[in-house]
């Protein structure tokens, strides 16, 4: 669906139009847990899934590049926030969280769509987490942070996801107040051991623990990920070992198989 055309083609922005259109674009959750207590859970993440007329789901991995390339994520990053709210509004008990790009805070108009649904139903701000990804690099750190605090204001919770990856660097959780810290899945799957004995996860999680009450260690899959996440201080998993994300909000063709 996308592999036939080029990185910077627009067709790729009529695509995910057409689909937000034919109620085809939407998104699977995935739980994230507390770190000494997995059945308790912090909020569920919504991840943009994609359903092309055929049936295939697309996960946002094989197009959301292509929208940063033509700086269009916003075009996601807002129809998935609406759809978040909806469940939110449906399911008094759900705490949900979705993805905002860099794209959102490049202009004053893109970030003014993101703040009016959220003020428009301030009300199901408490149990909404948004997520700062930064594949990209921020226009305006002072812009960033400015936004960032009017959100929190109206009782959203902001993360920065990815921490330790792309441009989710240090000094940005210096300059602003993040409530929670995701630490990206390759501190997980990637140990160095210091001279000291300590290892590289714990010195991470630790950093982040000074800007943030709540640190998640991302892409945790199996028994020994969950130990050395607990034994990082980390307060809280994500990852397919505790929760396998599942289809919500999306409308699939009949003749897809959905894995």
């Amino acid at each position: 669906m996308f592999e036939h055309l080029d990185v910077a083609d627009h067709r790729h922005i009529e695509i995910v139009d057409e689909a937000i259109a034919d109620g085809r674009l939407g998104f699977v959750v995935q739980r994230i847990c507390a770190a000494n207590n997995p059945e308790q859970t912090l909020y569920e993440e919504c991840l943009a899934r994609l359903a092309s007329p055929d049936g295939r789901v697309h996960s946002a991995g094989e197009f959301i590049p292509y929208l940063e390339v033509l700086g269009a994520t916003s075009l996601v990053d807002q129809h998935i926030l609406e759809l978040v709210l909806d469940r939110l509004d449906r399911d008094a008990d759900a705490v949900l969280g979705c993805n905002l790009s860099a794209d959102n805070f490049g202009y004053a108009s893109l970030w003014d769509g993101v703040l009016e649904q959220v003020r428009s139903r301030s009300h199901l701000a408490p149990r909404l987490v948004l997520e700062l990804t930064e594949s990209q690099a921020l226009k305006s750190l002072s812009f960033c942070a400015d936004a960032i605090m009017e959100i929190r204001g109206l009782g959203c919770r902001v993360a920065l996801d990815d921490f330790g990856a792309g441009f989710a660097s240090p000094r940005l959780v210096q300059l602003i107040d993040f409530d929670i810290v995701k630490i990206d899945k390759a501190f997980v799957h990637d140990i160095r051991r210091s001279a000291d004995g300590s290892d590289s996860l714990h010195h991470i999680v630790a950093f982040a623990s000074c800007f943030a009450p709540i640190v998640i260690a991302e892409g945790v899959e199996t028994t020994a990920q969950v130990d050395i996440a607990r034994a990082s201080g980390a307060t809280h998993i994500q990852g397919h070992f505790f929760s396998v994300p599942r289809i919500r909000n999306i409308a699939v063709p009949r003749i897809a198989e959905v894995s």
